[in-house]
């Protein structure tokens, strides 16, 4: 099971019954329905024939109810019907003279997550509160000093980086892109690729030592954009981490699971995304001081 934090905009208090009652509707359009079996608006009915032609030349025997199995789905045949609550909730085969005519996938697009419960990520400072919290009105939050912390914190960070991996700060920016270069051809290479030790002797082989250092100092370190520096990681740090966030009932998001615009499925460089996160945000607390920002954590 993975947990990952969402930073979710809503009108009311989310430890007060309206609140918990606005969290739960705004994140009800993104469950996976094919996790939590919820047979809701939310669930659309997508055509999956080109699945099943996909699948059925290596299927043994034509066995077409089995197949229909195979993909979660119920088995129809000219005298059944289409019981949505029942064998074919999350979709079927429909069968005529022995022949595949109709497949249908039940789905929601948007599902990100199986679970949720209110509480996750950096806490929230406020000016008003001794004791950081997980959920606070945009305009309670001091953001100048989370901002502030956030920076420092990953300025110290590359600095850690940079004297394990023995490269002045000066070079960080080169070698930095130059990993992210090739940690991008490595995963368009085919299996099997080098993993683990072998990794790191691929990459020294293809640039050096300083470079398998930096990757071995970190392995994780956001890869920077095209025109973007490492300082650009650090100056836009948005001050609370989140791997979404859902603002007017839209699911914001970066990575394999989505983007910095969902809408066209495209990834962004994380200080990018980062930099966006903070629009979204600076731009709801302007309009809407008084609406609450709660941090949620999901699982699915």
């Amino acid at each position: 099971m993975t947990h990952f934090t969402v930073a979710v905009v809503i009108d009311h208090d989310p430890d007060s019954p309206e609140g918990r009652a606005d969290l739960a509707a705004t994140l009800q359009p993104f469950h996976d329905f094919k996790r939590t079996g919820i047979n809701d608006a939310y669930v659309r009915d997508v055509d999956a024939m080109d699945r099943v032609v996909a699948r059925l030349g290596a299927w043994p025997g034509g066995d077409l109810k089995g197949l229909a199995m195979s993909f979660g789905w119920g088995y129809l045949n000219d005298s059944d019907a289409i019981d949505i609550h029942g064998p074919h909730r999350f979709g079927h085969l429909l069968v005529l003279n022995g022949l595949a005519a109709r497949a249908i996938d039940r789905t929601n697009p948007n599902g990100r997550w199986l679970g949720w419960s209110l509480g996750g990520g950096r806490p929230f400072l406020c000016r008003d509160r001794a004791l950081p919290h997980d959920y606070a009105r945009l305009g309670d939050i001091d953001w100048r000093t989370m901002r502030r912390l956030a920076r420092d914190r990953r300025r110290a960070r590359l600095a850690e980086i940079s004297r394990a991996a023995g490269i002045p700060p000066t070079d960080a920016d080169a070698v930095h892109r130059q990993v992210g270069q090739l940690v991008e051809a490595w995963r368009q290479m085919p299996e099997p690729r080098p993993y683990g030790r072998a990794f790191s002797a691929w990459l020294r082989l293809q640039a050096g030592g300083a470079a398998a250092r930096w990757h071995a100092a970190a392995p994780v370190l956001p890869a920077t954009g095209p025109g973007e520096r490492l300082e650009d990681w650090v100056a836009w740090a948005p001050g609370f981490g989140a791997t979404a966030v859902v603002v007017d009932g839209r699911w914001h998001e970066n990575g394999p699971a989505g983007s910095g615009d969902p809408a066209d499925g495209a990834s962004i460089s994380w200080a990018a995304w980062d930099r966006q996160v903070m629009d979204l945000i600076d731009t709801q607390r302007r309009r809407h001081p008084q609406a609450w920002l709660a941090m949620v954590d999901c699982h699915c």
